[in-house]
């Protein structure tokens, strides 16, 4: 045996022993190793032990970590938010509900007289109830599935500006959401507010048929 920092085992000619294809394995050259190749070996097994015990679910290392899922209580957003919560739970990632309610509809005008459905207030205390009701249900369901869950609700003209604008004030890192939504026109095609969204969004968009 040879000690570290002594002269590599020479054969006839001068030469060092190798096998085929590289370097004799340290273990075959009688227990020889330089300490430069020793202290590269070990790093090497240190960066395949932690390779082959890492889990990136526990340790949030995970594609998605805020996913914000919209629903506007409809059937086709209820599959938005069953898939959102199976991919939030495999991916170790919280959820962030949204519901975009209409927002005040314009007063009407005729012969000079002005009509409203209801006072503004009213109409905000009435699609705030509304939003709470259909955003306890994904709260529930989440919770049966052990996943983190916020709900968050706004009053929108466009709702797919709303949808953008809270995935960036949640700090969401995807969107998950319907191919359409209440309006059986929008059913025929792909909801002009999903074909918005993911026309202006930044964020990856999974649509959910």
């Amino acid at each position: 045996m040879v000690a570290a920092g002594e002269d590599q085992p020479k054969l006839a000619g001068g030469r060092s022993p190798r096998l085929a294809g590289g370097w004799r394995s340290p273990k075959l050259a009688g227990g020889w190793c330089s300490p430069r190749l020793e202290q590269i070996m070990n790093r090497l097994r240190a960066a395949s032990a932690a390779l082959s015990s890492s889990d990136p679910r526990k340790k949030g290392d995970t594609v998605y970590k805020n996913l914000l899922v919209a629903t506007d209580g409809s059937r086709q957003s209820d599959k938005a938010v069953a898939h959102s919560i199976v991919l939030a739970r495999r991916l170790g990632a919280r959820l962030t509900a949204f519901y975009a309610a209409p927002d005040y509809p314009e007063p009407m005008y005729s012969e000079g007289i002005i009509y409203e459905m209801m006072p503004r207030k009213d109409y905000a205390i009435a699609a705030g109830a509304d939003a709470e009701k259909v955003l306890a249900k994904v709260a529930k369901r989440a919770a049966t599935a052990k996943v983190d869950c916020t709900t968050r609700h706004a009053l929108s003209h466009l709702p797919w500006e709303a949808i953008l604008a809270a995935a960036k004030k949640n700090k969401c890192d995807a969107i998950v959401m319907g191919s359409h939504g209440r309006s059986s026109l929008a059913a025929l095609l792909l909801g002009s507010e999903t074909q918005k969204v993911l026309a202006h969004s930044r964020l990856p968009v999974i649509v959910v048929r």
